[in-house]
Formats: C-alpha cells, structure tokens, sequence
C-alpha cells in the first residue's frame, strides 16, 4: 500500500529518499509499515525545518538532504531504543500464556489486577474490593442519619461549612455541632475517617 502523504512543491529527489528511507525502515526498531507515513512525516519535517541552511558552496543539494535525512534516521531509531521505552524489552504481551504452581493454564493479564494498575497510576490507594466495602458500610450509614443530616452532607459536597451555613440559614457553629454528631456516629458504625477521602 503506497503512503497517502503527498508533498507538492518539495524537491523531488527528497521526496524520493524520504518515501524510500522511511520503506527501509520497516523492521528496524520495531518499526512497522503501519509507521512509515509518520516517518515520511517526521523526515520532512525535519528536512523542512533545515533546509534553509542549506550552502551550496559547501555541498549538493542532494548531499545535504540525505546527510539530513540519515541524521533524523539516526535520532528515530536511538529515540526507539531508549531505555525507557525500548521495544525489545516488552518480549510478551498480556494474552500469552504463563506458567502457574497449580499447572492451571492462565494468562498474563489473569494475575495482573486491576487494583495494581489503578495504584500505580495513582487513580486509587486502597483495594478495589476495599473500596467496595466501605462504599457498602457508607450507604448503610447513610441511610441511618436523618434527611436534614444527609442533606448538609450533600451540601458540603460543593461548598465550604460557612456557605452551607448560609444556604441553610444556621450558624456556622451549629453545622459544625452536627458534623461532629454525624462523625462520631459514623466512627460507632465502624468507619473511620477513610470513608471521607
């Protein structure tokens, strides 16, 4: 399948080198020929961007473009083999199967769970079976406080304790009284201060 890429009013001959280079370096640092449209792009670019420092007392135009073009070749395949982000380190994907104790047949992506990738990324800090519990305990709980308790609780959802105060027309001390009674009740039903983060 030929590249959609089409770059008039560009020299010839580097179109030329940047449409064959970037076939070439299908394979080479795990690239693909789903790639070779970003790297025609990625030269070009490239190309463009120095092409005004282009001397010819020094060199061909010919000479110049392919030493820019090697150049930027160069960079890409050294930017791909980067430690961080190297392609030949991910030797396997999550559907191979592996081997377990129990000789069960299993994958990859059966003993990774969803609550390490959720930590790592920093989404959640606590198990999401934990989450789920205290979500449960919290409903229960909530269920037991009177309306006006749940409804200064919803209130506080979006707004300071002064605002809701004035939402509600009481004392700021007041809504504070009732927090603390909602707390202490919350801490006698078993949930502690987890419940709110």
């Amino acid at each position: 399948m030929g590249s959609r890429n089409r770059y008039e009013g560009v020299n010839e001959y580097a179109v030329q080198i940047i449409t064959y280079r970037a076939k070439r370096l299908v394979g080479t640092a795990g690239y693909t020929p789903a790639d070779v449209e970003d790297i025609e792009q990625d030269l070009m670019l490239d190309l463009l961007e120095r092409l005004d420092k282009y001397d010819a007392a020094k060199a061909k135009l010919t000479t110049f473009i392919d030493r820019i073009v090697d150049h930027k070749i160069a960079n890409l395949i050294a930017e791909r083999q980067a430690e961080m982000r190297d392609f030949r380190k991910t030797s396997t994907t999550l559907n191979a199967p592996i081997q377990t104790d129990d000789d069960s047949p299993t994958t990859l992506l059966d003993i990774t769970g969803t609550d390490d990738y959720l930590e790592r990324m920093g989404f959640q800090n606590k198990p999401t079976q934990e989450v789920h519990d205290v979500q449960i305990d919290l409903d229960n709980a909530l269920q037991r406080l009177t309306d006006e308790e749940r409804q200064l609780l919803d209130l506080l959802k979006q707004m300071t304790l002064a605002e809701a105060a004035r939402e509600l027309g009481k004392a700021r001390t007041t809504l504070a009284y009732q927090l603390a009674k909602i707390h202490k009740a919350f801490r006698a039903m078993g949930l502690d201060d987890s419940w709110n983060s």
